[in-house]
């Protein structure tokens, strides 16, 4: 009822679905009376539903690329605010990712190390890597003395296969553990001298009434 009441308001003659190769309706064509008196030919209505398929095609890339668009857009978002430095390689050891977080921790610039060699971050991140990308070797939360930086990094590597199952490239994550490990340290330097005062409390405590005779 919906659809008749439309066609008799647009006052159409011919109603050609836009469908997609999926089978989904996302709209329709409406033609009416010609102007001039005189009726639609049929190769007129063969040309009005080839029309009709081509947008269909035009629509359905339009919405396909509208939300690969957003989904880039947001995986950027989040690889920009990841709370984490990330950096990846090529099959063949070379950087083409590094985000902003992971600037900052190794010192150095994405757009000067992007195609170069994974050695250009450092000896031991290299090493990591070198070994996730020849052996399949992967770490997971492994400390390292970054010591370009004279920093502690905790740090994970993942390999990216291609569908055949060959290694296509190595991922890393990275964080800087430097504060965390001081405040641990402190804390059990804290907890070391609270140790040795109780012992040096009742050991006074118990060679008092010795001392005193």
């Amino acid at each position: 009822m919906e659809i008749k009441n439309l066609i008799s308001i647009l006052k159409c003659v011919y109603i050609f679905p836009l469908k997609t190769f999926n089978n989904k309706f996302i709209g329709f064509i409406t033609v009416g009376e010609k102007s001039i008196n005189e009726e639609i030919k049929k190769d007129e209505i063969s040309l009005l539903s080839s029309l009709s398929d081509y947008l269909a095609i035009v629509f359905d890339n339009i919405f396909l690329y509208n939300e690969i668009k957003n989904q880039k857009e947001y995986q950027e978002f989040l690889f920009k605010n990841l709370p984490a430095g990330v950096i990846g390689v090529d099959k063949e050891g070379k950087i083409n990712i590094l985000n902003h977080y992971g600037e900052e921790i190794l010192k150095l610039r994405f757009e000067e190390i992007k195609g170069e060699k994974i050695e250009k971050a450092g000896s031991q991140i290299a090493d990591l890597i070198r070994r996730a990308l020849l052996y399949g070797e992967t770490v997971s939360r492994k400390e390292i003395e970054f010591v370009p930086k004279k920093s502690i990094l905790g740090i994970s590597t993942n390999i990216i296969k291609e569908g055949t199952g060959s290694i296509a490239g190595v991922v890393a994550i990275f964080q800087d553990l430097t504060k965390i490990k001081e405040l641990e340290k402190r804390e059990r330097e804290i907890e070391k001298n609270k140790y040795w005062g109780l012992i040096a409390s009742k050991l006074s405590h118990e060679l008092k009434n010795p001392l005193v005779a």
